[in-house]
């Protein structure tokens, strides 16, 4: 999911959500994603960290590129 605020002259800023399943089980985190990130799509992919022993912490660590 992602929402979009503008904040100025040619800045933005994303809340974006994302999704991810480990051992079956679906999981999600989320991230603010601004000029510096560049803006992201529905559907895009992002590379996360998270904790084995505990799925829910999350942490976004990278996107990538499409176009």
């Amino acid at each position: 999911m992602l929402f979009m605020k503008h904040i100025g002259k040619d800045y933005y800023l994303q809340y974006v959500t994302y999704e991810f399943t480990y051992n079956n089980k679906k999981y999600t985190g989320h991230f603010k994603a601004g000029n510096l990130l560049g803006k992201q799509k529905k559907g895009s992919y992002v590379r996360i960290k998270f904790s084995t022993s505990n799925p829910k912490r999350s942490l976004m660590k990278g996107v990538y590129r499409n176009n």
